[in-house]
């Protein structure tokens, strides 16, 4: 904290013992660095704003059938990288007095070069504002640029658009003739292979080997359903031949038991006429015997009361056995249809897979050229219509909303700050030329110092005695000092205010050194 306290009071201590070098140096630098600060050129620009649209009334009837294009996006990058090329800033030079200037082609090349430097476009797709910029130092050309850029881009930039859209239109036709090419030889190579490979060729949404499985699994399900077939008609066969033989033995029985009732009719006939042992009594009584020991009575009875219930019975399962023998002959040809087919499937187990993936491949081929030329017909309609519709209404729309004007007042340099910052500076320079001058003439000022210096101890200190003259020649000089540093300060204050009033000190020195001479 002491080091830094001495430090302080040998800057105050060098600045009180060499005031006038840093008073002289901060007026020289100011008067300098404010003469050159006011005779900067100054730098002036002009601007126009122009708003860009694409709207118009089609623009909502024409929605989802015509190309949207974003114009104010096109216009806006057409600007950037159309605007400020050469042809442009040749054209530029010949409407503006800037060219005359230039009287070899190394002059004007270096022109031109630095002329593209300084043009600034500006833009917002969102607002759909852009501006031009240009600064120089003379007003009336920088107007010039600006409106003679401002004419240029509205003369050219609906040209550009046109030519952009043809350019398409071509560029969209002559894609459409290639993959038109491609898309022919694409069916015909489909063609000329579906015709090589006929009978070879897949169901839809089947390879080889699900039908090859399909087929697989078909076989054996109409095996097994034939076994089972097979053995239902075995078991109603079987069961046929039993009611067969129930029924012959039911008809024996019907037969005997009707032969029975004949006889026992005509035996009580000729028994209410003759005796028992007249000989047809006799005949038809042994007769009776005989079919009773052939049948019993009871029996046949009920047999035969049971005749007609068999009767049903038996056509219902000639039915049913005719019905299984239909099942069986059917399974048979189901069967064999899938075995033909199985073994003309197996037979093609090494040709299939590969004709299936050649076919997929040239369908696979077929369908992009054909989605891409659809894809780009598609484009082409729209983009004629859109164009159609461009050119019945106008889509595009420049609105110049801020013409260029000549510029009364600079935009540069900014005097103010650099009046300020030399005035400063200069000062800082000068405290830094006395603080500097202390260091190199170097004197003891405290007792501490001495002490310092030369590691004794001081015992005392006597102050300088000065006399009234003396005295007096010294506040002269603080007076005169004081003076000096307060008319730099106004001569920087009046900087500053005539800066702040007019914003223009070099006309205003201008003026003044006219009106002098």
């Amino acid at each position: 904290m002491n080091q830094n306290i001495d430090l302080l009071v040998s800057y105050i201590d060098a600045f009180r013992r060499f005031p006038w070098q840093a008073l002289v140096v901060a007026v020289v630098l100011s008067l300098v660095g404010w003469v050159f600060v006011i005779f900067m050129p100054n730098q002036y620009e002009a601007t126009s704003r122009l708003h860009l649209s694409n709207e118009s009334m089609m623009g909502p009837l024409l929605k989802g059938l015509a190309a949207e294009s974003n114009l104010t996006t096109e216009m806006a990058s057409l600007m950037r990288r159309t605007l400020i090329n050469r042809p442009n800033l040749e054209k530029v030079l010949q409407s503006t007095d800037i060219g005359l200037v230039a009287t070899t082609p190394k002059e004007k090349e270096r022109l031109l070069r630095d002329l593209g430097t300084r043009i600034q476009v500006e833009g917002d797709a969102k607002s759909k504002i852009f501006k031009i910029r240009f600064v120089d130092e003379s007003p009336q050309i920088v107007r010039n640029v600006v409106q003679a850029l401002t004419n240029i881009f509205i003369e050219d930039s609906l040209g550009a658009t046109r030519k952009d859209a043809f350019a398409a239109q071509r560029f969209l036709n002559k894609e459409i003739g290639e993959y038109e090419i491609k898309l022919e030889k694409s069916e015909n190579r489909l063609k000329v292979f579906k015709q090589k490979n006929v009978g070879l060729m897949p169901s839809d949404g089947e390879n080889f080997f699900s039908k090859l499985n399909q087929a697989t699994t078909g076989f054996q399900t109409a095996q097994l359903e034939l076994k089972e077939a097979k053995k239902r008609l075995a078991a109603l066969r079987a069961q046929s031949v039993k009611e067969k033989g129930r029924r012959s033995l039911q008809q024996k029985e019907a037969s005997i038991n009707k032969e029975l009732s004949e006889v026992k009719g005509k035996l009580d006939k000729l028994r209410s006429r003759f005796t028992e042992k007249h000989p047809d009594i006799a005949f038809y009584r042994q007769r009776l015997e005989e079919l009773y020991a052939m049948s019993g009575a009871g029996g046949a009875q009920k047999q035969f009361s049971s005749t007609g219930s068999f009767t049903s019975e038996a056509r219902a399962m000639d039915i049913a056995l005719g019905k299984a023998e239909g099942d069986v002959a059917a399974l048979k040809v189901r069967v064999a249809t899938f075995n033909k087919q199985l073994d003309s499937l197996n037979s093609r187990i090494d040709v299939m897979p590969g004709v299936e993936a050649e076919l997929a491949r040239l369908n696979r081929d077929y369908g992009v050229i054909k989605k891409t030329y659809e894809g780009l017909v598609q484009r082409r309609e729209a983009a004629l219509l859109s164009d159609q519709a461009e050119m019945s209404s106008d889509s595009l729309q420049f609105r110049v909303i801020e013409y260029p004007v000549v510029p009364v007042l600079p935009v540069s340099p900014n005097r103010l700050k650099w009046i300020t910052l030399v005035f400063l500076g200069s000062v800082g320079v000068g405290l830094g030329v006395s603080i500097l001058l202390g260091q190199l003439l170097p004197v003891v000022s405290t007792t501490r110092e001495l002490k310092q210096l030369t590691g004794l101890p001081v015992l005392g200190s006597v102050s300088m005695a000065w006399n009234d003259s003396q005295k007096s020649n010294r506040q002269k000089k603080v007076v005169v000092l004081a003076a000096v540093w307060g008319l730099l300060l106004v001569a920087y204050s009046g900087l500053v205010f005539l800066q702040m009033k007019n914003n223009n000190l070099l006309e205003i020195f201008r003026q003044f050194a006219g009106g002098s001479a």
